[in-house]
């Protein structure tokens, strides 16, 4: 067993190790001897020392007008961690109220520009659906070879797609996905009176992705269960409504 190691797994850090090792083997010793005799800078010496005194592993006496240090007994260091585990105990219902009050808090990320835009793309890896509100079809014409690649990886990772598109959006957009999909993608269109808008939402888990396409292109990704749920709601009140091809 090596016990450098071990120590490491304490808590301890290098140098905290190399000193503590130190003050065990070659009892009382001065900072001057602690650092010449461990390799460390003499400044970071009194430092690590301070450290380990507040650990309580280290202590010191004063001789004239020098102080000295002594390595504590090694029982010492489980008499350190038991003071952290209660210490944790103590705190562990106010810090486990704080995570269950921000568990739930949602998250939004920003994407400017096309190129950080199609990195939303690459989020959907373990998701059992996707699901679309298409009502442009430019960043799919904007980067053909890019969405040829998702699609494929879509039906490698057997992801269900479902789209909900303009008329319009559906002659370059949905067509040519079921090609590709077949079985893994099915859509409805929107009527006929609803034209096309440079936006695009997107539903995965418990994310819903915005991508605005007007110049500058934005696109926003907010993870909440909440939200994720009532836009599936949504989703599925518009697919129900759709028109059926």
């Amino acid at each position: 067993m090596e016990i450098k190691d071990e120590l490491k797994k304490v808590g301890l850090t290098g140098q905290e190790i190399a000193v503590y090792l130190y003050l065990l083997e070659q009892g009382v010793s001065s900072p001057p001897q602690i650092a010449k005799g461990t390799g460390i800078l003499r400044p970071n010496t009194y430092g690590t020392i301070r450290d380990l005194e507040d650990k309580g592993l280290v202590e010191h006496q004063e001789k004239g007008r020098r102080l000295l240090y002594m390595a504590r007994d090694p029982s010492a260091i489980l008499a350190n961690l038991e003071t952290r585990r209660d210490v944790i105990s103590r705190i562990l219902p106010d810090l486990r109220s704080l995570y269950k009050a921000t568990k739930n808090k949602p998250t939004i990320r920003f994407y400017y520009g096309l190129e950080e835009i199609k990195s939303i793309f690459g989020r959907i890896e373990g998701a059992k659906d996707l699901l679309f509100v298409i009502s442009t079809d430019k960043l799919f014409e904007a980067y053909p070879t890019f969405f040829e690649r998702f699609r494929r990886s879509i039906v490698s990772q057997q992801i269900f797609v479902r789209d909900v598109l303009t008329q319009r959006s559906s002659v370059t957009v949905a067509r040519k996905t079921k090609e590709v999909m077949k079985g893994y993608y099915d859509f409805r269109l929107f009527p006929k009176k609803y034209e096309d808008l440079p936006t695009t939402i997107r539903m995965w888990n418990d994310n819903v992705a915005f991508v605005i396409l007007d110049d500058p292109e934005l696109g926003i990704v907010i993870t909440s269960k909440a939200l994720g749920a009532t836009f599936r709601v949504m989703f599925e009140a518009m697919w129900e409504a759709g028109e059926k091809v």
